[in-house]
């Protein structure tokens, strides 16, 4: 079916991503002579859809990067935002491309991206006139949808990127990146479009995807957050061999702020690394299940690095005795 809908899509000048979103099944109505109901895309209305079985991080990922500009930028309050030109289209692909190969490592071949890069839009002014950031970030985010949505409508797609530079409110505060992962109905010029996304303004690689991993984490109870870690002290057994006590007794660290956090792991501060996801993590996206997961039972084991394709197991989980934890235990092998 996949294979059938692209070649459609293509001989009908539509996004080949192989999903019928509402501009393919309309296309479909009018090729057979009947009519579509275009008013809601093909995403799950929220994170707790009833389709469990679908997982909507394998497979194509068709996503719009989304390039915008608003009036206040500048650095009469700090922000150091300037505005976009053309040349920013090209360099959003760029980061696409780096992003499309991570994502393909990351998932074993289980996902790629496709996407089609969209702008420089003009979104005017008045985002700064909003009390609280989080009204702030949500009309900039309204705006930039229904923009794209107006040239070519999102409800063929995914999730969305909005690109952007920081906004310079009169209030100083420093606007952060964010990776949204709940799916949420918008409506963009008379239709209820569902979506995830990011709204970014560095387009580095240790940003984005590491924001490209919040956003994954769209299931219910099931998002990705910063890591933690439990520090449990090493001791040298009798045959100089490494031995590390998982139990209660083990310092539950979390700092985001700080940089305590794991260094192989872009989800962590410690961005000179650029790591890939961890395995709690991955059993999240669904990139880690399967013979590549398993439940440690007394035994010898021989793992994997987990950035690597092939080769199982990469992951251990292990019950903290005494605890509600579940330890992942893996073989870091950074590229």
């Amino acid at each position: 079916t996949h294979k059938y809908l692209v070649r459609f899509q293509t001989e009908q000048g539509l996004p080949a991503f192989g999903i019928a979103g509402s501009m393919t099944r309309t296309k479909i109505a009018e090729v057979c002579g009947g009519s579509s109901n275009t008013t809601t895309s093909n995403t799950p209305s929220s994170n707790t859809n009833s389709n469990t079985s679908s997982n909507y991080n394998l497979g194509t990922m068709a996503a719009r990067v989304i390039v915008a500009n608003i009036s206040e930028t500048g650095n009469k309050y700090g922000s150091m935002g300037l505005p976009f030109t053309q040349s920013k289209l090209a360099e959003a692909d760029q980061a696409m491309q780096r992003l499309n190969a991570f994502v393909q490592a990351s998932s074993y071949g289980k996902a790629q991206l496709q996407w089609k890069t969209s702008g420089v839009y003009d979104l005017g002014s008045g985002v700064c006139n909003h009390s609280t950031y989080g009204e702030k970030v949500d009309d900039l985010r309204q705006r930039a949808l229904a923009a794209a949505d107006k040239e070519n409508p999102l409800s063929d797609y995914s999730f969305y990127i909005i690109v952007h530079p920081a906004p310079d409110c009169p209030d100083g505060v420093q606007w952060s990146f964010e990776g949204k992962g709940t799916f949420t109905a918008y409506t963009l010029n008379g239709r209820v479009v569902h979506l995830r996304g990011i709204h970014i303004s560095d387009l580095s690689d240790v940003y984005l995807f590491h924001e490209f991993g919040h956003m994954l984490g769209y299931q219910d109870g099931g998002g990705i957050g910063h890591p933690d870690y439990l520090n449990c002290p090493l001791s040298t057994g009798t045959n100089s061999e490494t031995i590390i006590p998982v139990a209660s007794s083990c310092p539950h660290i979390f700092d985001f702020y700080s940089g305590k956090t794991p260094v192989f792991d872009i989800m962590s501060t410690n961005s000179s690394i650029l790591s890939d996801y961890s395995a709690p993590d991955k059993e999240i996206i669904g990139w880690l299940s399967g013979r590549d997961l398993q439940t440690a039972t007394p035994g010898q084991y021989t793992l994997k690095p987990l950035e690597q394709t092939g080769g199982q197991p990469k992951a251990l989980k292990i019950s903290v005795p005494g605890t509600t934890y579940t330890a992942y235990l893996s073989f870091r092998q950074p590229n």
